[in-house]
């Protein structure tokens, strides 16, 4: 399943008994888009001299 809080959150209202699994290919890609968005905000917050 995406890793989407709306689509979750939506799928467990629809279906509660269902066991929720996140493919790779969707953990892997948000993973990556956090630690990104870590380093450019540490960057962010010491600019190079």
């Amino acid at each position: 399943m995406d890793v989407n809080t709306a689509f979750d959150l939506e799928f467990r209202r629809h279906c509660p008994q269902a066991e929720v699994v996140y493919d790779l290919f969707h953990v892997a890609a948000r993973y990556g888009r956090e630690v990104i968005e870590r380093v450019r905000g540490d960057q962010a917050k010491y600019p190079a001299p």
